[in-house]
Parts: C-alpha cells; sequence; structure tokens
C-alpha cells in the first residue's frame, strides 16, 4: 500500500504543481483524501516524498520554515519508464497483486502511454527478474545518477568465456546518455581519452562514482 500511495502522490504532483504552482504537504494531503480517500500521517508523507526524490522522479522541495513540493514537468523517455517499470517489477517485497496494481497506476502517471512502443512492452514480458536483472538495475542507478550530477564513473568489462567471467582493470567513464538496443542498454560516455563510446550494461561490473 505504501508504494501505491507514492505513485498518487507522484500524480497529484504531476496534475496539479510546477515551479510557479508548488505544494504545501498539507494540499497534497487533502488532494489525497478528497481525490483518492486516502489519508496518511505526516511521517508517511516525509518518507514517500522521500523515496520518490531517491527513485530520481523529478521532485522538488523547497527550502525554508515551511517546505513546499513541485515536479519538474519533463517529458520522460521510454528508457526511463522501462527503468521504472524494472525497479517495480525486481522488488521482490511487493506482491504480485499489489505490483499489478502499479503498473496500471505507472500508466496513468507516465505523460505518455506506456504502451506506445511494443518493443519495450514485449522485452518486459520476456523477462526474468533474476538476481543478475536485479543487478543490472542497480548498476542502471548508479550511472543514471552519474549523467544527472554531471559525475565519472568507474568500471570494469565482464565478458564470459568458458562459464567462467574475464574482468579488465578498472576504467574511467563520463556518462551522458544511454539507450536501448535491440532489448539491451547502451551506455554512451567520454573515456579517459575523451574519446565517446559505448558499452552495453550488462558487460558493466563493480559500477561505482568516482569523487
Amino acid at each position: 500500500m505504501a508504494a501505491i500511495n507514492s505513485l498518487y502522490l507522484l500524480k497529484i504532483l504531476e496534475d496539479h504543481s510546477d515551479q510557479y504552482h508548488p505544494l504545501t504537504k498539507n494540499e497534497i494531503i487533502k488532494y489525497l483524501n478528497n481525490d483518492y480517500n486516502i489519508d496518511i500521517e505526516e511521517k508517511q508523507f516525509f518518507r514517500r516524498i522521500e523515496e520518490l526524490i531517491e527513485l530520481n522522479f523529478p521532485v522538488v522541495k523547497t527550502r525554508g520554515r515551511y517546505s513546499t513540493y513541485y515536479i519538474n514537468k519533463t517529458d520522460l523517455t521510454p528508457e526511463e519508464v522501462l527503468y521504472v517499470y524494472s525497479l517495480i517489477k525486481a522488488n521482490k517485497s511487493i506482491s504480485e497483486q499489489e505490483t499489478e496494481r502499479l503498473i496500471l497506476n505507472l500508466q496513468n502517471i507516465m505523460p505518455f502511454s506506456f504502451r506506445e512502443s511494443d518493443i519495450h512492452m514485449d522485452f518486459l514480458d520476456e523477462q526474468e527478474f533474476s538476481k543478475s536483472k536485479i543487478d543490472n538495475i542497480k548498476k542502471f542507478q548508479t550511472i543514471f545518477r552519474a549523467i544527472k550530477n554531471k559525475e565519472k564513473i568507474r568500471y570494469k568489462i565482464g565478458r564470459l568465456k568458458e562459464s567462467k567471467y574475464s574482468f579488465s582493470e578498472y576504467k574511467v567513464l563520463y556518462p551522458n546518455n544511454y539507450f536501448l538496443l535491440n532489448c539491451s542498454f547502451k551506455i554512451i560516455g567520454l573515456d579517459d581519452d575523451k574519446k565517446e563510446i559505448s558499452i552495453n550494461l550488462e558487460e558493466m561490473f563493480n559500477v561505482e562514482i568516482i569523487f
């Protein structure tokens, strides 16, 4: 139920706020109650807001004695929708019934039709969200943060040979974009020599941000 509350909270911010029209905590709680018959305590409210921020949704919390909240109105790419979907599917603590409800709500929240791209839906339907898939999601989250904050990462390339992985030395990347090709994520960025390269997410290991 907590995750569903987060999605409804996100929808309220999407529908009723922007940087010129931020909402107060009390206004958001009132929308939750009036529009969705959801009662939420203050502690739960603040926890849901922090979760949305940690998951890289464009939720902005203003500073001051009384904080207000709004969402930056940006069109999400299919890749970002895929990422959100993957986070939901990979969360083993969410029941199958709640997962289905989250996906239905996700369709309503996103600013474009989630079903517009058959390749994404086919890709998602075929996936078994095993440990390796969850690891890929964690790697993507680190890279997504690095792109957003213009940070650099280090990583190792791992390739499977005769049922064993062979790993390279650490490499440095300044990631600046990503895209989906043939149901596989490609990470784009500049290497140490400022040369643009693209790497399969599945081949990247030990991904971490360099401070």
